[in-house]
């Protein structure tokens, strides 16, 4: 399987603003493949701050239900703060073709902010794909252009994007999402290769 190379509560200002975030690249992430059932126990505090002082989230920190296509629910099981890395679970597997640098990728998601568990946007809600062009240098946060490559079509993903491939810290950032732990279900519903 290839590595991995990819809002908010408007879509449009959310891609906005990942178009003009810093340009320091971070260092490659490694992909995390195994997925677990976690099970529900607490409910997440609701300050950023206080995610500092917290273990890293991890998938078993995330619990989804819900199918391909419908607006997923989920739960985080422990209060968790930014992973060292990107972490991308394949929580459905889907088909050929798998998303290539290049592609457009068509597709579902929702955002859950890991510091308070609220939904902060979703495609579902609004009954929209969105579509994702020139995924590796699309105009999107660093996480989706690096956790959208390998994607399968019709596969169901959890992607947890520290904040550093994501909106930054609160240190270097002053967009609302700054020091966020940014949890996102994608279905990938279409791929289209690059022309």
């Amino acid at each position: 399987m290839r590595r991995l190379a990819p809002i908010g509560l408007s879509l449009v200002s959310l891609v906005m603003v990942a178009a003009c975030t810093s340009a320091e690249e971070p260092a490659d992430p490694e992909r995390t493949d195994d997925v677990q059932t976690p099970t529900t126990r607490v409910v997440p505090e609701d300050s950023t701050d206080a995610a500092a002082d917290l273990p890293p989230c991890t998938v078993d920190d995330v619990e989804v239900a819900g199918a391909f296509g419908e607006a997923p629910e989920v739960t985080l099981t422990e209060p968790c703060g930014a992973p060292a890395e990107l972490i991308v679970a394949e929580l459905e597997p889907g088909e050929e073709p798998a998303v290539a640098e290049g592609d457009t990728a068509l597709m579902d998601y929702q955002l859950t902010l890991a510091s308070t568990g609220e939904i902060a946007d979703s495609s579902y809600q609004r009954g929209e794909p969105f579509a994702v062009e020139n995924v590796g240098q699309a105009q999107v946060i660093q996480g989706w252009n690096e956790g959208l490559v390998g994607l399968t079509t019709g596969s169901r993903n959890l992607l947890i994007i520290p904040p550093e491939l994501a909106y930054g810290t609160s240190e270097e950032s002053n967009h609302q999402l700054a020091g966020e732990t940014l949890i996102f279900v994608v279905d990938v519903v279409e791929t289209e290769p690059a022309a």
